[in-house]
Protein backbone atom coordinates (compact mmCIF):
# COMPACT_ATOMS: atom_id res chain seq x y z
CA UNK A 1 0.00 0.00 0.00
CA UNK A 2 1.82 3.07 -1.28
CA UNK A 3 1.01 6.75 -0.83
CA UNK A 4 0.31 8.83 -3.89
CA UNK A 5 2.04 12.22 -3.92
CA UNK A 6 0.84 14.76 -6.45
CA UNK A 7 4.07 16.78 -6.43
CA UNK A 8 6.17 13.74 -7.39
CA UNK A 9 3.95 12.97 -10.38
CA UNK A 10 4.03 16.61 -11.47
CA UNK A 11 7.77 16.90 -11.02
CA UNK A 12 8.56 17.61 -14.69
CA UNK A 13 5.86 20.26 -15.07
CA UNK A 14 6.76 21.92 -11.78
CA UNK A 15 10.47 22.04 -12.63
CA UNK A 16 9.87 23.66 -16.02
CA UNK A 17 7.44 26.21 -14.62
CA UNK A 18 9.79 27.02 -11.74
CA UNK A 19 12.56 27.52 -14.29
CA UNK A 20 10.34 30.12 -15.97
CA UNK A 21 9.30 31.51 -12.58
CA UNK A 22 5.61 30.83 -13.16
CA UNK A 23 4.80 27.97 -10.78
CA UNK A 24 2.45 29.28 -8.03
CA UNK A 25 4.12 29.36 -4.63
CA UNK A 26 2.94 30.51 -1.21
CA UNK A 27 6.14 32.52 -0.81
CA UNK A 28 8.84 33.16 -3.38
CA UNK A 29 12.13 35.01 -3.59
CA UNK A 30 12.52 38.33 -5.37
CA UNK A 31 14.63 36.67 -8.07
CA UNK A 32 11.92 34.08 -8.69
CA UNK A 33 9.26 36.79 -8.97
CA UNK A 34 11.39 38.81 -11.40
CA UNK A 35 11.93 35.70 -13.50
CA UNK A 36 8.19 35.09 -13.67
CA UNK A 37 7.33 38.66 -14.62
CA UNK A 38 10.08 38.63 -17.25
CA UNK A 39 8.58 35.50 -18.83
CA UNK A 40 5.10 37.03 -18.97
CA UNK A 41 6.47 40.37 -20.24
CA UNK A 42 8.33 38.68 -23.10
CA UNK A 43 5.27 36.69 -24.15
CA UNK A 44 3.00 39.75 -23.87
CA UNK A 45 5.45 41.91 -25.87
CA UNK A 46 5.64 39.22 -28.53
CA UNK A 47 1.83 39.20 -28.70
CA UNK A 48 1.61 42.98 -29.12
CA UNK A 49 4.28 43.20 -31.84
CA UNK A 50 2.74 40.32 -33.79
CA UNK A 51 -0.72 41.89 -33.59
CA UNK A 52 0.73 45.16 -34.89
CA UNK A 53 2.19 43.36 -37.90
CA UNK A 54 -0.98 41.34 -38.54
CA UNK A 55 -3.05 44.55 -38.65
CA UNK A 56 -0.95 45.80 -41.57
CA UNK A 57 -2.18 42.81 -43.64
CA UNK A 58 0.81 42.66 -45.96
CA UNK A 59 0.15 39.12 -47.16
CA UNK A 60 -2.69 36.62 -46.60
CA UNK A 61 -0.39 33.70 -45.77
CA UNK A 62 1.79 35.83 -43.51
CA UNK A 63 -1.19 37.39 -41.73
CA UNK A 64 -2.86 34.02 -41.18
CA UNK A 65 0.31 32.57 -39.66
CA UNK A 66 0.79 35.69 -37.52
CA UNK A 67 -2.75 35.33 -36.17
CA UNK A 68 -2.02 31.71 -35.21
CA UNK A 69 1.00 32.87 -33.22
CA UNK A 70 -1.03 35.69 -31.66
CA UNK A 71 -3.75 33.31 -30.50
CA UNK A 72 -1.18 30.95 -28.98
CA UNK A 73 0.74 33.66 -27.13
CA UNK A 74 -2.33 35.66 -26.10
CA UNK A 75 -4.07 32.68 -24.55
CA UNK A 76 -0.80 31.84 -22.76
CA UNK A 77 -0.93 35.26 -21.10
CA UNK A 78 -4.57 34.65 -20.16
CA UNK A 79 -3.66 31.25 -18.69
CA UNK A 80 -0.98 32.85 -16.54
CA UNK A 81 -3.53 35.42 -15.40
CA UNK A 82 -5.87 32.60 -14.35
CA UNK A 83 -2.99 30.77 -12.70
CA UNK A 84 -2.04 33.88 -10.73
CA UNK A 85 -5.61 34.67 -9.62
CA UNK A 86 -6.37 31.01 -8.82
CA UNK A 87 -3.02 30.28 -7.17
CA UNK A 88 -4.57 29.27 -3.86
CA UNK A 89 -7.06 26.99 -5.63
CA UNK A 90 -4.33 25.19 -7.58
CA UNK A 91 -2.28 24.56 -4.46
CA UNK A 92 -5.44 23.43 -2.68
CA UNK A 93 -6.10 20.85 -5.41
CA UNK A 94 -2.69 19.34 -4.72
CA UNK A 95 -3.44 19.30 -0.99
CA UNK A 96 -6.74 17.52 -1.64
CA UNK A 97 -4.98 14.84 -3.68
CA UNK A 98 -2.46 14.30 -0.90
CA UNK A 99 -5.17 13.55 1.67
CA UNK A 100 -5.20 9.87 2.77
CA UNK A 101 -8.71 9.22 1.46
CA UNK A 102 -7.51 9.90 -2.11
CA UNK A 103 -3.82 9.07 -1.88
CA UNK A 104 -3.75 5.75 0.00
CA UNK A 105 -5.33 2.65 -1.54
CA UNK A 106 -4.89 -1.11 -1.33
CA UNK A 107 -2.41 -2.59 -3.79
CA UNK A 108 -5.08 -4.18 -6.00
CA UNK A 109 -6.76 -0.77 -6.31
CA UNK A 110 -3.59 1.28 -6.56
CA UNK A 111 -2.89 -0.42 -9.90
CA UNK A 112 -5.62 1.64 -11.57
CA UNK A 113 -4.05 4.90 -10.38
CA UNK A 114 -0.56 3.79 -11.45
CA UNK A 115 -1.79 2.87 -14.94
CA UNK A 116 -3.61 6.17 -15.29
CA UNK A 117 -0.54 8.13 -14.18
CA UNK A 118 1.63 6.30 -16.73
CA UNK A 119 -0.86 7.12 -19.46
CA UNK A 120 -1.08 10.72 -18.24
CA UNK A 121 2.70 11.09 -18.24
CA UNK A 122 2.92 9.71 -21.78
CA UNK A 123 0.41 12.20 -23.16
CA UNK A 124 1.94 15.03 -21.13
CA UNK A 125 5.32 14.36 -22.74
CA UNK A 126 3.77 13.83 -26.18
CA UNK A 127 2.01 17.18 -26.13
CA UNK A 128 4.91 19.03 -24.52
CA UNK A 129 7.37 17.73 -27.11
CA UNK A 130 5.02 18.49 -30.00
CA UNK A 131 4.41 22.02 -28.69
CA UNK A 132 8.09 22.77 -28.02
CA UNK A 133 9.05 21.06 -31.29
CA UNK A 134 6.69 23.38 -33.12
CA UNK A 135 8.25 26.37 -31.38
CA UNK A 136 11.80 25.27 -32.23
CA UNK A 137 10.83 24.74 -35.86
CA UNK A 138 9.26 28.21 -36.02
CA UNK A 139 12.48 29.73 -34.65
CA UNK A 140 14.93 27.92 -36.92
CA UNK A 141 12.82 27.90 -40.08
CA UNK A 142 14.39 31.14 -41.42
CA UNK A 143 17.74 29.31 -41.38
CA UNK A 144 16.35 26.30 -43.27
CA UNK A 145 14.10 27.99 -45.79
CA UNK A 146 14.98 30.03 -48.87
CA UNK A 147 13.81 33.34 -47.49
CA UNK A 148 15.22 36.87 -47.71
CA UNK A 149 18.52 37.36 -45.93
CA UNK A 150 17.06 39.12 -42.88
CA UNK A 151 13.90 37.09 -42.35
CA UNK A 152 12.39 36.43 -38.92
CA UNK A 153 10.54 33.47 -37.36
CA UNK A 154 7.31 35.51 -37.05
CA UNK A 155 6.22 38.67 -38.90
CA UNK A 156 7.47 41.80 -37.12
CA UNK A 157 6.33 45.45 -37.56
CA UNK A 158 9.71 46.63 -38.81
CA UNK A 159 11.48 46.32 -42.16
CA UNK A 160 14.55 44.26 -41.32
CA UNK A 161 16.19 45.00 -44.67
CA UNK A 162 16.61 48.61 -43.57
CA UNK A 163 18.02 47.67 -40.16
CA UNK A 164 21.50 46.69 -39.08
CA UNK A 165 22.51 43.10 -38.44
CA UNK A 166 22.60 43.81 -34.70
CA UNK A 167 18.94 44.87 -34.71
CA UNK A 168 17.99 41.84 -36.81
CA UNK A 169 19.78 39.43 -34.46
CA UNK A 170 18.24 41.12 -31.41
CA UNK A 171 14.71 40.82 -32.81
CA UNK A 172 15.36 37.22 -33.87
CA UNK A 173 16.54 36.34 -30.36
CA UNK A 174 13.57 38.14 -28.80
CA UNK A 175 11.11 36.25 -30.97
CA UNK A 176 12.95 32.96 -30.48
CA UNK A 177 12.91 33.22 -26.69
CA UNK A 178 9.26 34.36 -26.66
CA UNK A 179 8.14 31.51 -28.94
CA UNK A 180 9.96 28.86 -26.88
CA UNK A 181 8.57 30.30 -23.63
CA UNK A 182 5.07 30.33 -25.13
CA UNK A 183 5.13 26.74 -26.37
CA UNK A 184 6.74 25.47 -23.16
CA UNK A 185 4.15 27.32 -21.08
CA UNK A 186 1.30 25.83 -23.11
CA UNK A 187 2.73 22.33 -22.71
CA UNK A 188 3.19 22.73 -18.95
CA UNK A 189 -0.16 24.37 -18.23
CA UNK A 190 -2.13 21.87 -20.29
CA UNK A 191 -0.15 19.02 -18.76
CA UNK A 192 -1.14 20.31 -15.32
CA UNK A 193 -4.84 20.43 -16.23
CA UNK A 194 -4.75 17.01 -17.87
CA UNK A 195 -3.11 15.56 -14.75
CA UNK A 196 -5.86 16.85 -12.46
CA UNK A 197 -8.60 15.49 -14.74
CA UNK A 198 -6.89 12.12 -15.27
CA UNK A 199 -6.44 11.57 -11.52
CA UNK A 200 -10.15 12.32 -10.97
CA UNK A 201 -11.07 9.62 -13.50
CA UNK A 202 -8.69 7.15 -11.82
CA UNK A 203 -10.17 7.86 -8.39
CA UNK A 204 -13.67 7.18 -9.74
CA UNK A 205 -12.47 3.89 -11.23
CA UNK A 206 -10.94 2.92 -7.87
CA UNK A 207 -14.21 3.76 -6.10
CA UNK A 208 -16.14 1.63 -8.57
CA UNK A 209 -13.87 -1.37 -7.98
CA UNK A 210 -13.93 -0.79 -4.24
CA UNK A 211 -17.74 -0.92 -4.13
CA UNK A 212 -17.84 -4.11 -6.19
CA UNK A 213 -15.13 -5.84 -4.13
CA UNK A 214 -16.65 -4.76 -0.82
CA UNK A 215 -19.82 -6.76 -1.39
CA UNK A 216 -18.78 -9.48 -3.80
CA UNK A 217 -15.78 -10.68 -1.82
CA UNK A 218 -17.34 -10.39 1.62
CA UNK A 219 -20.55 -12.12 0.52
CA UNK A 220 -18.62 -15.37 0.35
CA UNK A 221 -18.50 -15.40 4.17
CA UNK A 222 -22.18 -14.69 4.65
CA UNK A 223 -23.00 -18.34 5.35
CA UNK A 224 -20.75 -18.35 8.43
CA UNK A 225 -21.93 -15.08 9.95
CA UNK A 226 -25.08 -13.72 11.50
CA UNK A 227 -27.01 -11.57 9.05
CA UNK A 228 -26.88 -8.54 11.35
CA UNK A 229 -23.12 -8.84 11.86
CA UNK A 230 -22.59 -9.35 8.15
CA UNK A 231 -24.63 -6.26 7.27
CA UNK A 232 -22.83 -4.14 9.84
CA UNK A 233 -19.48 -5.22 8.46
CA UNK A 234 -20.46 -4.48 4.86
CA UNK A 235 -22.16 -1.22 5.78
CA UNK A 236 -19.07 0.06 7.58
CA UNK A 237 -17.01 -0.63 4.46
CA UNK A 238 -19.58 1.06 2.27
CA UNK A 239 -19.55 4.13 4.51
CA UNK A 240 -15.87 4.51 3.61
CA UNK A 241 -16.91 4.35 -0.05
CA UNK A 242 -19.46 7.10 0.57
CA UNK A 243 -16.80 9.28 2.20
CA UNK A 244 -14.48 8.65 -0.74
CA UNK A 245 -17.30 9.49 -3.17
CA UNK A 246 -17.88 12.81 -1.38
CA UNK A 247 -14.13 13.56 -1.43
CA UNK A 248 -13.97 12.88 -5.18
CA UNK A 249 -17.02 15.07 -5.76
CA UNK A 250 -15.41 17.95 -3.88
CA UNK A 251 -12.19 17.47 -5.82
CA UNK A 252 -13.96 17.54 -9.19
CA UNK A 253 -15.99 20.56 -8.09
CA UNK A 254 -12.72 22.31 -7.21
CA UNK A 255 -11.35 21.52 -10.68
CA UNK A 256 -14.50 22.97 -12.24
CA UNK A 257 -14.37 26.09 -10.07
CA UNK A 258 -10.67 26.67 -10.70
CA UNK A 259 -10.38 25.96 -14.42
CA UNK A 260 -13.87 26.49 -15.85
CA UNK A 261 -12.98 29.74 -17.63
CA UNK A 262 -9.61 28.32 -18.66
CA UNK A 263 -11.40 25.38 -20.32
CA UNK A 264 -13.53 27.78 -22.35
CA UNK A 265 -10.53 29.84 -23.48
CA UNK A 266 -8.72 26.60 -24.29
CA UNK A 267 -11.51 25.26 -26.50
CA UNK A 268 -12.02 28.56 -28.32
CA UNK A 269 -8.32 29.10 -28.98
CA UNK A 270 -7.73 25.50 -30.08
CA UNK A 271 -10.66 25.78 -32.49
CA UNK A 272 -9.52 29.14 -33.88
CA UNK A 273 -5.91 28.01 -34.28
CA UNK A 274 -7.03 24.79 -35.97
CA UNK A 275 -9.18 26.71 -38.45
CA UNK A 276 -6.46 29.31 -39.14
CA UNK A 277 -3.82 26.64 -39.68
CA UNK A 278 -6.18 24.72 -41.95
CA UNK A 279 -6.65 27.89 -44.01
CA UNK A 280 -2.89 28.55 -44.04
CA UNK A 281 -2.14 25.01 -45.26
CA UNK A 282 -4.21 25.71 -48.38
CA UNK A 283 -1.95 28.66 -49.26
CA UNK A 284 1.41 26.96 -48.64
CA UNK A 285 3.10 24.61 -51.16
CA UNK A 286 3.12 21.02 -49.89
CA UNK A 287 6.84 20.55 -50.54
CA UNK A 288 7.89 23.58 -48.46
CA UNK A 289 9.27 23.58 -44.92
CA UNK A 290 6.50 26.00 -43.95
CA UNK A 291 3.96 23.28 -44.72
CA UNK A 292 5.70 20.86 -42.36
CA UNK A 293 5.83 23.48 -39.63
CA UNK A 294 2.13 24.34 -40.00
CA UNK A 295 1.25 20.64 -40.03
CA UNK A 296 3.10 20.13 -36.74
CA UNK A 297 1.29 23.14 -35.28
CA UNK A 298 -2.01 21.69 -36.47
CA UNK A 299 -1.23 18.35 -34.81
CA UNK A 300 -0.33 20.09 -31.53
CA UNK A 301 -3.56 22.15 -31.50
CA UNK A 302 -5.67 19.10 -32.39
CA UNK A 303 -3.96 16.97 -29.72
CA UNK A 304 -4.71 19.66 -27.16
CA UNK A 305 -8.39 19.60 -28.06
CA UNK A 306 -8.62 15.80 -28.07
CA UNK A 307 -6.87 15.43 -24.70
CA UNK A 308 -9.26 17.67 -22.80
CA UNK A 309 -12.44 16.34 -24.40
CA UNK A 310 -11.39 12.70 -23.96
CA UNK A 311 -10.31 13.24 -20.34
CA UNK A 312 -13.53 15.08 -19.47
CA UNK A 313 -15.58 12.36 -21.16
CA UNK A 314 -13.87 9.66 -19.09
CA UNK A 315 -14.85 11.39 -15.85
CA UNK A 316 -18.48 11.28 -16.96
CA UNK A 317 -18.28 7.61 -17.95
CA UNK A 318 -16.52 6.53 -14.75
CA UNK A 319 -19.05 8.37 -12.58
CA UNK A 320 -21.90 6.64 -14.43
CA UNK A 321 -20.22 3.26 -13.92
CA UNK A 322 -20.39 3.70 -10.13
CA UNK A 323 -24.16 3.28 -10.32
CA UNK A 324 -23.71 0.12 -12.40
CA UNK A 325 -21.20 -1.24 -9.87
CA UNK A 326 -23.78 -0.87 -7.10
CA UNK A 327 -26.52 -2.54 -9.11
CA UNK A 328 -24.33 -5.39 -10.40
CA UNK A 329 -23.00 -6.23 -6.93
CA UNK A 330 -24.45 -9.07 -4.84
CA UNK A 331 -26.83 -6.79 -2.96
CA UNK A 332 -29.43 -9.59 -2.82
CA UNK A 333 -27.29 -11.26 -0.13
CA UNK A 334 -27.38 -8.14 2.04
CA UNK A 335 -29.89 -6.69 4.45
CA UNK A 336 -31.89 -3.42 4.40
CA UNK A 337 -29.11 -1.22 5.83
CA UNK A 338 -26.64 -2.20 3.09
CA UNK A 339 -29.26 -1.82 0.38
CA UNK A 340 -30.12 1.64 1.70
CA UNK A 341 -26.47 2.73 1.52
CA UNK A 342 -26.15 1.35 -2.01
CA UNK A 343 -29.35 3.14 -2.98
CA UNK A 344 -27.96 6.46 -1.72
CA UNK A 345 -24.80 5.98 -3.80
CA UNK A 346 -26.86 5.04 -6.87
CA UNK A 347 -29.11 8.08 -6.49
CA UNK A 348 -26.09 10.39 -6.41
CA UNK A 349 -24.62 8.63 -9.45
CA UNK A 350 -27.75 9.35 -11.50
CA UNK A 351 -26.31 12.82 -12.00
CA UNK A 352 -22.83 12.05 -13.36
CA UNK A 353 -19.90 14.41 -12.95
CA UNK A 354 -19.32 16.66 -15.95
CA UNK A 355 -16.65 19.26 -16.55
CA UNK A 356 -17.88 22.27 -18.48
CA UNK A 357 -16.22 25.18 -20.21
CA UNK A 358 -17.72 28.04 -18.18
CA UNK A 359 -21.14 26.38 -18.47
CA UNK A 360 -21.31 26.70 -22.28
CA UNK A 361 -20.25 23.21 -23.39
CA UNK A 362 -19.17 20.03 -21.64
CA UNK A 363 -15.75 18.47 -22.11
CA UNK A 364 -16.91 15.33 -23.87
CA UNK A 365 -16.50 13.32 -27.05
CA UNK A 366 -19.79 14.79 -28.29
CA UNK A 367 -18.22 18.24 -28.14
CA UNK A 368 -15.11 16.96 -29.91
CA UNK A 369 -17.16 15.38 -32.71
CA UNK A 370 -19.24 18.54 -33.09
CA UNK A 371 -16.15 20.74 -33.28
CA UNK A 372 -14.47 18.37 -35.75
CA UNK A 373 -17.54 18.33 -37.98
CA UNK A 374 -17.72 22.13 -38.01
CA UNK A 375 -14.03 22.33 -38.86
CA UNK A 376 -14.30 19.83 -41.72
CA UNK A 377 -17.35 21.60 -43.15
CA UNK A 378 -15.64 25.00 -43.03
CA UNK A 379 -12.42 23.51 -44.43
CA UNK A 380 -14.14 21.76 -47.35
CA UNK A 381 -16.40 24.67 -48.24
Amino acid sequence: MGKFKAEENLDGVIRLMMLMGTWPMDSSSILYTIRGYTTIFLIASFTVTTIAQALEFVDTEETSFALCCVMASFHTVIKYFFLYTKKAHVLNLIKILNKPILSIHDDHLDIFLIKKLKMCRFFQHLFLYSAVGTGVLIVIIPLLNMRPEKSLPVPFPMNMEQQSSLVHISVWLFQGVAVILTTTSIGCFDGLLFFFIAVAAAELRILREKIAKTINLQSLDSQNMQIQDFDNRINNLLKDCVKQHIAIERYITSIQTTFSSAFLIQLLVSLLITCLIGFTLILIPIVSIDFGMCTLMFVAASTELVLFCAAGNEITLQSENIRDACYMSQWVNCGPSVRKTLFIIMERSKRPFKLSAAGFVFLSLDTLVSVSEDFLISFIT
